[in-house]
């Protein structure tokens, strides 16, 4: 494995995610609230914005809360949001600008990341995100539109959800969105649905479509989780998929992997459970090159999904991003950054 570092003397990085922009592949949020492009080859960035930001969220034993960013693939927008928080805002990187304030419903947020996924539709940037602890909409990023403005949401009318919203994650191809939320017991329920069928046709699809589907029901939600491909998802943890109820099975090592094209059955699930007996905690899982990558508390291993074969193990390098366009693995600290070319590392 081939790995560089890029340090960085700035104020320390908060949180990161990847992006494919000209000032840019990755878009750092760092302590004194400022939004920094870097270029990943020439270890050179700028600053694209700066904002005072209030106190984040405090993490607990369960959560980890605090500031998280999201960034369009474009590059033109970002997100800065409090995961456990109420609150959060949109960002023109183009002009540094906030462009709208973000307000995800005061009931019980602290149970859930604030749910934030941006997507491509009709070739224009949409935000996808939680409007209440109930409800979701899809922002023109542009022109601040609301794309999926509905009524019939309240308690006793035809479309009302007792789901509570949580992560948000687009399949590669962005046709599906998995969110990882949860109903009172509390039991987590992932769930999925078609974008288009949302955003080109019923504005209720996130509510009670025809293409809404829960694929599963357990203890715990918040998971390590991860598209494999636009049909199958892994899900990190397969005692909180237990058929005989909640046992005490809250970290069962291992993941499942769910076909969201398989229904569900009226009892238990229809997934493929993959034990890991000899494998910590997972902290983040991707999909590198059609592997599986299971990262835990500074190391990762790598599977073969088909034959379930471990092909390598790194004790040393625990990436929390994978960018899928540049074939690369990030790793960032409050002071550096490593990359990992994985094109023809794996």
């Amino acid at each position: 494995m081939s790995l560089r570092s890029i340090d960085w003397p700035d104020s320390p990085i908060v949180h990161a995610c990847t992006a494919q922009a000209s000032w840019g592949q990755l878009l750092l949020l760092t302590e004194d609230g400022a939004l920094h492009g870097l270029d990943l080859d020439s270890g050179r960035s700028r600053q694209l914005a700066k904002l005072e930001l209030p106190e984040p969220t405090a993490p607990t034993p369960y959560w980890p809360h605090g500031f998280k960013v999201h960034c369009a693939l474009s590059g033109d927008h970002a997100v800065i949001a409090d995961d456990g928080g109420m609150f959060g805002v949109l960002v023109n990187l183009r002009t540094g600008e906030p462009a709208a304030q973000l307000f995800g419903g005061d009931y019980h947020p602290r149970t859930v990341p604030f749910s934030i996924a941006f997507t491509r539709h009709q070739g224009r940037d949409v935000l996808l995100h939680r409007t209440d602890w109930n409800r979701l909409d899809a922002m023109d990023c542009a022109t601040g539109e609301n794309l999926t403005e509905r009524d019939g949401l309240e308690f006793g009318q035809p479309h009302y959800l007792d789901y509570f919203h949580g992560r948000l994650l687009p399949s590669p191809s962005q046709q599906w969105l998995l969110d990882d939320g949860w109903v009172w017991a509390p039991v987590g329920i992932p769930t999925v649905w078609s974008v288009p069928a949302w955003l080109d046709g019923n504005r209720w699809e996130s509510e009670d479509g025809p293409t809404r589907r829960r694929i599963a029901q357990g203890e715990g939600w918040n998971q390590p989780c991860v598209w494999l491909d636009d049909a199958r998802i892994a899900i990190w943890n397969v005692g909180n998929w237990d058929d005989d109820g909640f046992a005490d099975c809250m970290y069962a090592p291992g993941v499942v992997i769910f076909d969201i094209h398989v229904p569900r059955p009226d009892e238990g699930h229809s997934g493929q459970v993959w034990p890991m007996p000899d494998l910590p905690r997972a902290q983040h899982l991707h999909c590198v090159n059609g592997r599986l990558m299971v990262v835990g508390e500074g190391q990762s291993w790598l599977w073969n999904v088909d034959t379930r074969k471990q092909l390598a193990h790194w004790p040393d390098f625990a990436p929390q991003g994978w960018h899928e366009q540049r074939q690369q693995l990030l790793e960032w600290s409050a002071q550096q950054i490593k990359v990992v070319d994985a094109k023809n590392a794996f």
